[in-house]
């Protein structure tokens, strides 16, 4: 009866229509019309189960008639719109009273088209069609809208990245031409305080090289080059730097060298990044007169060894319940809320050492510092001690 009826497929998709008509026959043509179209109908007869079935059949367009025996179409109309979700369900409102007083209500308790019955079955299938042409663009705005609001996020968290390694970068320089300045050096002096400023300097084109380079990117995928490295070398200048940074301060920065590992395996900018996050962490947390170790060991994992390095603090503590959340994004422990910090720094730490296939974990006790703990792969020095060397 119903196949002469044009089909302009919107989708591929079944799309299922609410029918809210208390009277049969019009309910049993509707459903009949509509079926015939491909679509799949569910009727409820007044406002009250219309209302119960929205979450269960998620339809997607609602034929809601003004004559309901409970409550009328209208105040059923303001309850579907009303509804807290991202879900737009178009609505056209069916009644026999032509008149332009019962549009404009409909229209105001925010129906999306009428139609007057007696209903002419080709007209409400065409306007369901165009309802529903509706819908498709209304849901991709959404879904492109969450898109972008994801992208905001990811660009204001790589703003603060950036702000954070920038700053960890540019204090070790502005630390060193100070004491160039305001200090009678000799020429071994002024040349170790050159060397730092260099150093720092390379690691700043490099963060800016890999920013750029990671620029349209989520920073939880970060580029790690891993390369054989001269540990003691390494760690020696690093240390270096750190004493330089903390000069104005009195924390005693120590290693302590517990294995014979000469070289590891990893990205010596990202894991520079990781040392100088957890040891800016720990002066926060260290009162003048304490001391920083930074420890080299190996650890076994289901027969493997892997390098593990740690920084040692005798600072406040982190309390038990914190030490599982502490490597969120911006989260801050509690005992260091005074101090300045995106809550960035572990969350940063943490992405590093797992793109390396290492873990890292924190250990504390309030009131008796803390130790915070990271793996990296291990090469045997048999193979590369002559190349580190």
């Amino acid at each position: 009866m119903y196949k002469g009826f044009p089909v302009n497929n919107i989708d591929k998709m079944t799309r299922t229509i609410l029918i809210v008509e208390d009277d049969f026959q019009t309910a049993e043509m509707l459903e009949m019309a509509l079926s015939s179209q491909d679509f799949h109908c569910v009727i409820a007869s007044c406002g009250n189960d219309a209302i119960s079935l929205l979450d269960k059949i998620q339809p997607d367009v609602v034929l809601l008639d003004i004559g309901l025996p409970d409550i009328d179409g209208f105040d059923v109309c303001v309850q579907i719109k009303n509804r807290k979700s991202d879900n737009f369900i178009p609505v056209i409102m069916l009644t026999a009273r032509d008149d332009t007083k019962s549009k404009v209500s409909g229209l105001y308790a925010g129906a999306d088209d009428y139609i007057t019955k007696p209903c002419n079955v080709m007209e409400v299938v065409a306007r369901i069609r165009s309802m529903l042409r509706i819908k498709t663009l209304q849901d991709e705005l959404i879904v492109k809208n969450e898109h972008l609001n994801a992208l905001n996020a990811v660009k204001d968290e790589f703003l603060s990245i950036c702000t954070h390694d920038l700053r960890n970068i540019i204090m070790p320089i502005m630390e060193a031409s100070s004491c160039m300045k305001e200090t009678n050096m000799n020429i071994v002096q002024t040349q170790k305080m050159a060397d730092i400023i260099h150093r720092q300097s390379k690691k700043m084109v490099g963060l800016v090289n890999s920013l750029l380079e990671s620029f349209q990117c989520d920073y939880s995928k970060v580029s790690i080059v891993q390369q054989k490295i001269d540990l003691p070398v390494f760690l020696k200048n690093f240390i270096n730097d750190c004493k330089v940074l903390y000069a104005s301060s009195s924390i005693e920065f120590r290693i302590d060298i517990r294995s014979d590992v000469e070289c590891g395996f990893f990205d010596p900018e990202k894991i520079d990044e990781v040392l100088t996050n957890l040891i800016s962490n720990a002066v926060k947390f260290t009162p003048e007169g304490g001391a920083i170790t930074l420890i080299i060991d190996t650890y076994k994992e289901q027969d493997k060894e892997l390098l593990l390095l740690a920084v040692q603090d005798t600072g406040d503590g982190i309390p038990c319940e914190e030490l599982g959340i502490i490597f969120d994004k911006y989260v801050t422990a509690s005992s260091n809320k005074k101090k300045l910090g995106t809550g960035l720094g572990l969350s940063i730490c943490k992405t590093i050492v797992q793109e390396h296939g290492g873990k890292i974990w924190a250990e504390s006790k309030p009131g008796f510092g803390s130790v915070f703990y990271f793996t990296l792969p291990q090469v045997g020095n048999s193979v590369i001690c002559g190349e580190c060397n």
